[in-house]
């Protein structure tokens, strides 16, 4: 596709690539730049191709920076609130959770380093390591856990995490615990709060703001159009895990509840993302 002539004849969906690749210009899984976007897009009817694109700017992308930025901002309203409360910093647990291809321990690492943790005397945690749970907790008598993480979307994995430390600490009814992450969907944020665990967050990702989730405003025949390209790619579930249609993505990986019209497929052969996971490059 001829760029000059694409951006004369399309000059809206021109602005819309340009403005994507510069949101998105760390993202780590593969580079995203204007030709990266054209050839993505190069895959889809011609009649669709400004519609998908205009999707893009429903995707909620963290940077690096921003990640960090958030992280540290909401970690250090709620240290103000336990230490008002009387939980000093001494008495609180900060968790990575044990989840396949998670990036916790990722994020708890990045807290750890920007909000200077280990100089306030905090405990750090892998969810992993059980004795150290069980002698810690038993030490502290009570105090707060806060997980750590990057997004959300379903929140059975947090919870399976979560509720294997429940079982194996008896003493864990003793503290507070809280879910600290820049962004998670509102499926998850329901059921961890119904378990006692506070949510602490940048933003609620809400059905009605994903465009092919069944309860946004999109036209119908619109959306299953849509939906049906990312069935090209994975007929089983073309809205991602869970059926979420996750529109958020870190800067080290989509989560796999994005539909697959931006993921691609794994192998990249059925359909080419321009936001594929880690997993989804590899064959």
């Amino acid at each position: 596709m001829n760029e000059i002539l694409w951006a004369i004849c399309n000059p809206v969906d021109f602005i819309n690539a340009i403005r994507f690749s510069r949101r998105v210009k760390d993202y780590s899984p593969q580079k995203i730049d204007l030709p990266s976007i054209l050839n993505w897009i190069s895959q889809f009817p011609e009649e669709d191709r400004g519609l998908i694109l205009s999707l893009l700017s429903s995707i909620r992308y963290y940077s690096a920076e921003k990640v960090k930025e958030v992280l540290v901002k909401k970690n250090q309203g709620l240290l103000d609130r336990l230490i008002e409360a009387g939980v000093m910093p001494e008495h609180i647990i900060y968790a990575s959770l044990d989840e396949a291809g998670s990036s916790s321990p990722v994020m708890l690492n990045v807290l750890r380093d920007a909000a200077q943790l280990q100089r306030k005397r905090t405990k750090l945690i892998d969810s992993r390591d059980v004795f150290g749970f069980v002698k810690t907790t038993s030490e502290l008598g009570n105090g707060a856990i806060i997980y750590v993480d990057d997004f959300a979307g379903t929140g059975k994995q947090f919870l399976e995490s979560r509720n294997f430390i429940a079982e194996q600490v008896t003493t864990i009814g003793q503290f507070s615990e809280f879910f600290l992450l820049p962004c998670i969907c509102r499926e998850a944020y329901d059921l961890i709060r119904e378990q006692g665990v506070e949510v602490i967050c940048d933003y609620i990702h809400e059905k009605t703001d994903r465009p092919l989730h069944p309860l946004s405003g999109m036209d119908a025949t619109i959306k299953q159009r849509l939906i049906d390209y990312s069935k090209r790619a994975d007929p089983a579930a073309p809205l991602g895990y869970g059926d979420i249609a996750a529109m958020v993505v870190n800067y080290r990986n989509s989560p796999n509840s994005m539909p697959p019209l931006f993921r691609g497929n794994v192998g990249q052969d059925r359909l080419k993302g321009i936001l594929p996971r880690i997993t989804d490059l590899s064959r």
